[in-house]
């Protein structure tokens, strides 16, 4: 097709059509790598670390390329439109593989789950991922720089067109990729419609109609300087070493301003390939000179400095700029787009001059009409080889020795000796004071930020607080009573340790807590650990929310328990294990070597001795990369990492890593999940709930705090909670405090039964959370942005009963229970009290059911008792609230009634109901239709539900 079109392009017009296929190419590439980023964190677990591996294995392909191709522009009998069309075939190839990788991907799988887990296993099969096409990318700027330009005075002009707008086109695909491509089409189908427009601009190429050949007879421009070409080989390495260096520290800086979302690592680097871009395209109407490069390196040092002054800051301008947008849907996309112009305010002019550097240094390289092909090619060796660098050493293991802010002084150090080079050989005097003045203040500047807006992070403030929000523009947050114990930022993540006195009115309790950590100094403290901001838990204020003894309760192995936990938090919920004697091993899996570093400065009682109990293994590993490499069968397994909407923890809620769970669970094994209600809505709860039953068939969820719940599964039907594993000294002291004096009380905070939760994930319309097709971590995004927050009693209400009249066990519990005065069952502490406030809730709506006569106060009385799951269904009642609705010609609780009618299987009566209503004109056409919708979905419903049964 190209073939046909582009020979009737004037000669001169072709140069706009390269040009436009040259952008495409660039968007294609970034697509490529953001998908590709997420294909390596499947197989080298971490999020860090494949970024880092992708960014250095990706820019490695393109040295390469770089390098090789600009020695093939050396054969000076080629014609150019040979060349050009060489390089089509080359980007028509590149295409292909990119369509075809989710094909080659299951190979790499394979190979990668059966080598060991070490960073250079990784770096290997990341190369074989990638370094094929990203060496057959590093064509395109030696190839059309040679090729493109129809004389030798229109070398360095191409040049920086070629690289711009390739560059440009990145900025483009960095964006589209990760805000519309995975998010709507899944991994694999976006890398198909990215290798297709590959293949599409390849064409351009192919069917150019240039005439003569490479190399002219001419001498190409170089511009005058006195420094020598191997000073320019240095200073692009270094160039492109900071480039990815600072681009990997503004992540850690956005993750830490605005919590770990799936979108940081797309902003920040649309943000850098489009000011890379546009400086390069800058260059073309400027009258270059040795001392204008030089007074770019200046500008770039003062803005770099002028950044480092103000980062600390952004989490709390970013905050400010969040708690004035009114927390709605629409705001979100206001939202996103107030952080991209706020990062690009501060970012793009210094990357703006950066993109400068390259091209400014191929312009002062002293070339030859023989040679400029291969010196563009070397050239981008060198700087592609520092970026390489900067994202291995300087973007990820650096981060084991220094902290953020110490890796940036280094940076603009290191800057500065590369600045004082150029300024000792050019000799002129004007440009020693400059680099005097710069480097006293970067040598006299303190090495270290405030970072009490990183500590804990200021993203979770959603509300205006008037002593703190607009008061200074460099203000943070007062510390308060804490104290920060630990603090480190690692490669994989910033870690906090927060020490808070325990200080209580409350006569006795600080008694009561001494009996459950006996051992703890006096006064007593809470701890609370944090990952990038973001607290994964609180000795005290979490304690039922991280004391997971349900999954232990519901094993049916009686000895020589082998136990499995993900995430270390605070070390409570493995710890809860260590005094249980059926206990054979517990192995804790934690990713971030200062997470667990942070946990051993935790006073060891708060934890039960976690860390030095000899029953314990500490595993620095991915989770799900572990047990893609474990043969070990656990007989209980514990989930419980950060929250679905953190960048990097979304692996972890897929139904893939449910299968790799199911294969290392022993026969009648038991696998427990958390997950919260609170920053997620409804329907990203049954995304959960439909992921995880793909997998496993039996399953109960339980409530084990004000917001967070605990789904129990198997593959084996759950027997009941067993009453000799509750009645161990240890268990029943813990959850006696808890407010559970017998087992049985424990089915209060259930949600749903077996029975239940199979008929909830049957009933879903939610699609399934998949690795490659990741729907939750988009998705709780925005929720996290509202706020949302999933009824937690709702959830055990949006299912249909086959067996209404059923008593369950969390029924019995309630009537055993319902008269009780449970106030004083519980510590009187928030992390202990919550089965003691919800029972006492439950027994008001009792009271208040049992007292009212009116039939609308009583039948709303009864629905919240029947959205708790704590007494039948009452034909009865619900006749006689029809009946009196017809009388009154009212029709209070409308759509709670109806609801209650299908969610009980009562389609006649929900008919007849919908009849009558309708002829007294009860009900209008939007309330008519609303409710056949319902009873057509209902019934197709039932249809699915009577199969499985």
């Amino acid at each position: 097709m190209s073939q046909k079109v582009l020979p009737t392009l004037p000669i001169k017009s072709y140069q706009s059509f390269a040009f436009f296929a040259v952008f495409l190419t660039g968007f294609s590439a970034l697509c490529s790598q953001v998908i590709w980023q997420k294909y390596l964190a499947i197989l080298t677990g971490s999020e860090a670390k494949s970024l880092s591996l992708v960014i250095a294995v990706f820019l490695l392909g393109l040295a390469s390329g770089y390098y090789v191709f600009g020695l093939l522009t050396e054969n000076k009998n080629r014609p150019r439109f040979l060349l050009v069309k060489y390089y089509g075939y080359v980007e028509l190839t590149t295409g292909a593989y990119i369509g075809l990788f989710p094909f080659y991907f299951n190979f790499l799988r394979d190979f990668s789950f059966n080598t060991p887990p070490f960073l250079v296993i990784d770096f290997f099969v990341s190369v074989l991922a990638l370094l094929l096409p990203t060496f057959l990318m590093g064509a395109s700027i030696p190839m059309l720089t040679a090729g493109l330009p129809h004389s030798a005075g229109q070398v360095n002009q191409i040049h920086a067109k070629v690289y711009g707008w390739n560059t440009l086109g990145a900025c483009l695909g960095a964006l589209v990729s990760g805000f519309y491509l995975i998010p709507k089409f899944g991994l694999p189908l976006s890398l198909t419609w990215v290798g297709l427009l590959n293949v599409i601009a390849s064409l351009f190429f192919i069917g150019n109609k240039l005439d003569g050949n490479i190399v002219k007879k001419e001498k190409p421009e170089s511009l005058p300087s006195p420094f020598p070409n191997f000073l320019f080989f240095i200073f692009v390495f270094v160039a492109g070493s900071l480039t990815i260096s600072f681009e990997i520290l503004f992540i850690r800086v956005l993750n830490l301003s605005i919590g770990a979302g799936a979108y940081n690592f797309p902003i920040i680097l649309s943000i850098f390939i489009g000011a890379l871009a546009y400086g390069s395209l800058s260059l073309n109407k400027k009258k270059v000179t040795a001392s204008f490069l030089i007074y770019q390196l200046f500008l770039i040092l003062l803005l770099l400095q002028v950044i480092f002054e103000t980062a600390p800051y952004w989490s709390s301008w970013l905050n400010h700029i969040r708690v004035s947008l009114a927390t709605l849907p629409s705001n979100y996309f206001v939202w996103i787009t107030a952080i991209f112009l706020f990062l690009t305010l501060f970012l793009f002019p210094p990357v703006f001059l950066m993109g400068r550097l390259l091209p400014l240094s191929y312009m002062f390289i002293k070339k030859t009409e023989k040679n400029y092909g291969k010196l563009c090619g070397v050239l981008y060796f060198s700087n592609t080889l520092g970026t390489v660098f900067g994202a291995v050493v300087m973007g990820y293991l650096a981060f084991y020795f220094f902290d953020l802010d110490l890796i940036f002084k280094i940076n603009l150090y290191v800057l500065l000796l590369m600045t004082m080079a150029f300024v000792f050989i050019q000799k002129k005097k004007l440009n020693f004071i400059l680099l005097a003045f710069i480097a006293l203040a970067l040598l006299f500047q303190p090495n270290q930020w405030n970072r009490d807006g990183h500590v804990k992070g200021l993203f979770r403030v959603r509300s205006f607080d008037p002593n703190f929000h607009f008061k200074s523009f460099f203000s943070l947050p007062k510390k308060g009573k804490k104290e920060v114990a630990f603090f480190k930022d690692g490669p994989n993540t910033t870690v906090s340790l927060l020490k808070y006195p325990f200080r209580s009115k409350k006569k006795g309790l600080s008694d009561q807590l001494k009996e459950l950590f006996p051992s703890s100094p006096d006064p007593i403290s809470s701890y609370s650990i944090l990952v990038n901001g973001k607290s994964d838990g609180n000795t005290l204020g979490d304690f039922s929310t991280t004391f997971f003894m349900l999954p232990y309760l519901y094993s049916a192995k009686k000895e020589s328990l082998d136990t499995a936990f993900i995430g270390l938090g605070t070390g409570i919920s493995a710890g809860a294990y260590t005094p249980l004697e059926d206990v054979k091993s517990i192995d804790v899996l934690e990713i971030s070597p200062f997470v667990i570093q942070a946990v051993k400065s935790i006073e060891p009682s708060l934890n039960f001795n976690v860390m030095k109990d000899e029953k314990v293994k500490i595993i620095e590993s991915d989770a799900f990369k572990y047990f893609t490499k474990s043969k070990k069968k656990y007989d209980i397994i514990v989930s419980e990492p950060s929250n679905p909407w953190v960048m990097g923890v979304e692996n972890l809620y897929t139904i893939e890593f449910y299968e790799l769970i199911s294969k290392n669970l022993s026969a009648e094994g038991v696998f427990a999940q958390w997950l919260h209600t609170y920053d997620l809505d409804a329907s990203l709860l049954e995304l959960a709930f439909k992921t995880i039953s793909q997998v496993f068939s039996h399953a109960v969820l339980y409530r084990v705090s004000g917001g967070d719940i605990l789904i129990v599964t198997s593959l084996s039907p759950l027997k009941k909670l067993s009453q000799d594993k509750f009645n161990q000294a240890f268990v029943k002291k813990v959850y006696s405090a808890l407010g559970a004096y017998q087992v049985e009380d424990l089915y209060l905070s259930q949600l749903l039964n077996e029975e239940e939760f199979k008929q909830t994930s049957f009933l879903s319309a939610e699609p399934i959370n998949s690795l490659y097709y990741p729907k939750m971590i988009y998705r709780t995004n925005k929720s996290f942005f509202l706020g949302s927050s999933a009824e937690m009693f709702g959830i055990s209400y949006k299912f249909y009963h086959l067996n209404n009249q059923k008593q369950t066990d969390k029924m019995k519990a309630f009537n055993r229970l319902k008269t009780e005065d449970w106030s004083k069952r519980c510590l009187e502490l928030s992390g202990f009290n919550f089965l003691c406030r919800m029972t006492h809730e439950f027994a008001q709506i009792y009271e208040q059911f049992q007292k009212t006569a009116g039939y609308i106060q009583k039948f709303g009385s009864y629905l919240e008792l029947r959205k708790r799951g704590l007494i039948p269904y009452d034909s009865g009642l619900v006749a006689e609230f029809i009946e009196k609705s017809i009388q009154n010609k009212r029709t209070p609780h409308l759509l709670a009634l109806m609801d209650e009618l299908l969610n009980n299987g009562k389609y006649d009566l929900f008919l007849n109901t919908l009849q009558t209503f309708k002829k007294l004109e009860l009900i209008n056409k939007a309330q008519e239709e609303n409710f056949e919708k319902r009873i057509e979905f209902a019934l197709k419903s039932h249809g699915k539900l009577a199969v499985s049964q």
